[in-house]
């Protein structure tokens, strides 16, 4: 239905238009189809689909999307007001008048809407850094805008009701490019939020002609038609893309957002190096009229950023602080099999030292030697894993049985005396593989281990040739891994569904170093779902 009536206001909307422009001389034409029907024109079916479309949005952001849709709605009201007072009645609109009370009461319901979006928390750390971001990036904006619009008003001796509201909408632009700057820096539950985006940007480009506004009635003299009408049109027009976004749903992120890109980052220092710019503009030219001002601005701003870094500092030794906790507990976590094993078997040797036969002690020496090597390589490998350097790993290659291999990893993860094991292995006759025995053991464990723990009981081995290459899959008939994970799991600390799921055990880092052990050895590893089993398929293809 919304867009139905969507499609009717702007037929009906180019209908009046025309007729309208039909019967104006030729030089009337363009400033009236800009600043007193454009502009109503351009806002009207904004408003209409909103409206309708706010119903569809979740709870949660309904109220903020209404905020910001009531703002809009009082833009409109406020143009209309200016059309009606200038062609209805023939006479030039005054402030303070209906249309400016619309006008004013669209700043701060948009800027609540704005800062009620949804939005992820962060420490408080986080929070007091993004404050400061846009408390510099506003304060250099609104010492922009008083030097090349609001001192031109207070230079006059008197103050007028129509001065003094002339004086609010810059006061308003101020708080409202606050909550721009805001909404960009902070952590956003999306992936992409075209309808911000286009928001902002509309946002934008009001802003550009609230300020270019006052500056041309002071200087050259402003007329209906001239280009920052055409600029308002402009923005409403964006409206009109957000309202369009506002249809659709919206990605979530699979990763929480840490920090923003860098170029929003910047957003805020783009009007700091204005400020400064100026500065040293005056100084140049000897202009020292309001240096003063330009001056303590420029102190002000270098200590809130010197500020803003040690807050930074202190958020990032944060973040340091919790990864280095994560991989405390992943350590733990990875060294808690080798070590079991390693204690078991030994006890067993002390226990029944008389009764073991010599082959049967030459076996367990050998499991333990395992282990122990299993074990030190993956301390190594996880330390260099946290230090993103795991480039630096050493590989020495020999040719390995493919069978004997497979049945190390497998007494390496299950305790083959306690019965049946829920693992098989098919693997193809005289297979060999050409790699590092420590390290094609350690793939397999951690590929067995990711089996055994997300699997549902069953798990096969397929190790086989792929012409000159030799591909290694193991098989389970688990849930498998959602389709919006499976890049995602082969980063570091990345557990998919499962990440906030502590019932389950895991650190995040058995994928990661599968996948830097297979390129350290100039193979490759990837996912697919299991056509054996129906559940999860980690595979590992190795030249040869």
């Amino acid at each position: 239905m919304a867009d139905g009536v969507n499609v009717l206001q702007i037929g009906l909307a180019l209908a009046v238009v025309a007729l309208t422009l039909v019967g104006l001389p030729e030089e009337s034409r363009w400033p009236l189809l800009v600043s007193d029907i454009g502009m109503p024109l351009a806002l009207f079916p904004v408003v209409v689909l909103m409206a309708f479309t706010l119903r569809r949005l979740p709870a949660v952001e309904r109220r903020s999307w209404g905020l910001i849709t009531a703002g809009i709605t009082a833009s409109f009201f406020g143009e209309v007001a200016w059309s009606v007072i200038e062609l209805g009645l023939g006479r030039e609109p005054v402030s303070p008048g209906p249309h400016d009370f619309f006008e004013l009461a669209a700043y701060p319901l948009i800027t609540l809407g704005i800062l009620g979006l949804p939005h992820l928390t962060g420490s408080r750390y986080s929070a007091a850094r993004v404050s400061l971001d846009a408390l510099v990036g506003s304060v250099a904006f609104a010492v922009l805008i008083w030097d090349q619009s609001v001192s031109e008003f207070l230079a006059e001796a008197d103050l007028s009701a129509e001065r003094v509201v002339g004086l609010a909408y810059p006061l308003l632009d101020v708080f409202v490019m606050a909550a721009i700057i805001i909404a960009l820096l902070r952590r956003s539950p999306y992936r992409r939020d075209p309808r911000l985006a286009a928001l902002l940007v509309a946002l934008g480009f009001a802003l550009a002609a609230d300020v270019a506004f006052p500056v041309m009635e002071h200087t050259t003299g402003y007329s209906a038609g001239d280009w920052p009408d055409a600029v308002w049109v402009l923005g409403y027009a964006m409206y009109g893309v957000t309202a369009w976004h506002l249809r659709r749903p919206v990605a979530r992120r699979e990763v929480a957002m840490v920090r923003p890109s860098l170029w929003k980052l910047l957003v805020p220092y783009t009007w700091v190096v204005g400020v400064f710019g100026l500065f040293f503009w005056r100084v140049l030219a000897l202009d020292l009229d309001s240096l003063a001002l330009l001056s303590w601005t420029a102190l002000g701003i270098t200590a809130a950023v010197i500020v803003r870094q040690a807050i930074s500092i202190r958020e990032t030794r944060e973040l340091v602080e919790a990864e280095r906790d994560q991989l405390l507990a992943s350590l733990s976590h990875e060294l808690r099999t080798p070590l079991t094993a390693v204690a078991g078997f030994s006890d067993i040797m002390d226990d029944d030292w008389e009764s073991i036969g010599d082959e049967e002690k030459r076996e367990l020496v050998s499991i333990i030697r395992s282990q122990a090597n299993h074990l030190s390589h993956a301390v190594v490998d996880m330390v260099a894993l946290a230090r993103n350097n795991l480039d630096e790993i050493e590989i020495r290659k020999s040719q390995h049985d493919g069978k004997q291999l497979i049945a190390d990893a497998i007494r390496a993860v299950f305790d083959v005396n306690s019965g049946p094991l829920p693992v098989k292995a098919r693997v193809e006759p005289f297979l060999a593989f050409s790699a590092d025995r420590n390290r094609l053991l350690q793939i397999l464990v951690h590929l067995l281990s990711n089996a055994q723990r997300y699997g549902n009981g069953r798990i096969l081995i397929v190790a086989r040739r792929d012409g000159d290459d030799r591909l290694l899959e193991v098989h389970d008939d688990g849930p498998g891994v959602t389709l919006k994970y499976e890049h995602l799991i082969w980063e570091r600390f990345e557990r998919g569904e499962h990440r906030l799921n502590a019932s389950i055990p895991g650190s995040g880092l058995g994928l990661s170093i599968v996948k830097a052990l297979a390129e350290a050895h100039d193979g490759t590893a990837g996912y697919r779902r299991s056509e054996e089993l129906g559940g999860a398929c980690f595979w590992v293809e190795l030249p040869f």
